[in-house]
């Protein structure tokens, strides 16, 4: 038996490092990730600060001071966005996307006089949004769901149609009036004067006010429905796609790719068995979070989801689709390079939410590429380098600042994980570490950043 209770057995742990030292010829890198475009880059945030600085100078209206606040949170937001790892600028990914925007603006002369920067982003939610100020970006995320490029043409479209019809200044400007009208600054001079349950009447008249904003947002999806269909028909793709595309948005709130995480199978190894007390649930816990999920009604919670509800929106289109006609192409551009990127935006996403030091995410991410047997090799090291940080994490009594809190609001298996994250000891970390070493370990030694991952760990746990 290799395993003891304290672990791998001393001999084991000198058999393992003397053999590593002998492959240091033969290591290979594990993963080769896509190089952002660095001038690219500032190129983007040069002209997203022009395009902010003429917006400040023409300002003439009411109510200065506010849509400055605005503006410049704004700014300082899309600057932080380019600037940073989450916008991938990918000399093959950037110049394929370039290649659809560039079909669609040439099909549209509405669009032609517009200053617009689209990029792909390796956020891995799905969605996509319009900055307001020409700066468009598509998550890592939601090209996971596509299986045409017409559907991506036409999310770009719809994009780019929210932009063309102003949306966010109309947006800007309700926020400002509504905040600035009588009605608002009377209710809240008389929230500030009250002795009692002030919180909660300031509470219930900002979430008013959000549902509101929302339902206003809601409009704004219609009205770019419609005019990004019509953007989407002049280029020729296949119609069809607005529909696999509701479908797609419909969903991808509430599922993932993958099958639902099986902990009790990833983390169960002949020498230490998973434990089912790491994810059992309390009562306790489990009456706070059913209490929590009532705030909500079921309208309101609807009401907060990503993706307005795309049933209605598929009713709408409906028969402006048909009287378009069901033709065009799914693939325009490049049917090959769309399948290219949309595999290594698997992975750019995910080792994204590790540069974020979302650790509890990456974590996940990386079971459930395991689970599947996806990129094993990428989850394996991506497996220990989160038990490495969480070990280290633990001991200095500051886990809880990387991974999330439990609430019913997030998928059950990975509420799980979170729940099983946050119950760990450090033996319990140590333990499975190890264990997962003895099992990964003899095919896994040729990769240089495993080798150091590996010595990492079992320097930090002996």
């Amino acid at each position: 038996m290799l395993y003891t209770k304290k672990g791998l057995r001393p001999f084991l742990l000198l058999f393992l490092f003397l053999t590593s030292q002998t492959l240091i010829a033969q290591q290979k890198l594990l993963e080769q990730f896509l190089i952002d475009d660095t001038l690219m880059k500032k190129v983007y945030i040069a002209e997203a600060e022009t395009k902010y600085n003429k917006t400040i100078d023409a300002f003439s209206g009411n109510h200065k001071k506010d849509y400055y606040k605005i503006l410049g949170d704004q700014w300082t937001e899309i600057k932080s966005l380019i600037s940073g790892t989450r916008t991938l600028t990918d000399g093959k990914a950037h110049a394929y996307l370039q290649k659809i925007v560039s079909k669609i603006v040439a099909s549209n002369p509405e669009l032609q006089s517009l200053d617009i920067r689209v990029f792909f982003s390796r956020d891995y939610w799905p969605n996509a949004y319009s900055m307001g100020d020409g700066t468009i970006a598509i998550n890592a995320g939601l090209v996971q769901y596509f299986s045409t490029e017409s559907e991506l043409a036409f999310v770009l479209c719809h994009e780019l149609a929210h932009y063309y019809l102003k949306h966010r200044d109309i947006a800007i400007k309700k926020y400002v009036d509504t905040i600035n009208s009588k009605e608002f600054q009377k209710e809240l001079k008389s929230i500030a004067n009250q002795k009692y349950q002030t919180n909660a009447r300031l509470d219930a008249m900002l979430k008013n006010f959000v549902f509101d904003n929302r339902k206003h947002s809601r409009d704004h999806e219609s009205e770019a429905d419609e005019k990004g269909l019509q953007f989407f028909v002049a280029t020729g793709y296949k119609t069809q796609a607005v529909y696999s595309v509701m479908d797609i948005l419909k969903v991808a709130d509430d599922s993932i790719l993958y099958q639902p995480l099986q902990l009790n199978r990833v983390f169960h190894f002949n020498n230490f068995p998973f434990n089912e007390k790491w994810v059992r649930t309390e009562t306790s816990i489990f009456s706070k979070m059913k209490t929590e999920d009532q705030e909500l009604t079921p309208k309101e919670i609807d009401s907060l989801k990503t993706h307005p509800d795309c049933d209605k929106r598929k009713a709408y289109l409906t028969p402006q689709v048909e009287r378009y006609g069901y033709s065009g192409k799914h693939f325009i551009v490049d049917s090959v390079t769309f399948k290219e990127i949309k595999e290594k935006f698997e992975l750019e996403m995910i080792e994204e939410t590790y540069r974020q030091k979302q650790l509890s995410r990456n974590l996940y991410f990386n079971l459930l590429l395991l689970q599947e047997n996806k990129h094993t090799d990428y989850a394996v090291f991506g497996i220990l380098r989160c038990l490495t940080d969480i070990y280290t994490l633990q001991k200095s009594h500051t886990l809880g600042n990387y991974i999330e809190v439990e609430n019913r609001y997030r998928k059950p298996e990975y509420n799980q994980l979170l729940r099983m994250l946050s119950r760990l000891k450090l033996n319990d970390i140590a333990s499975i570490g190890k264990s997962f070493i003895e099992v990964h370990h003899s095919r896994m030694q040729q990769y240089e950043e495993w080798l150091h991952q590996y010595h990492t760990f079992l320097n930090l746990t002996l």
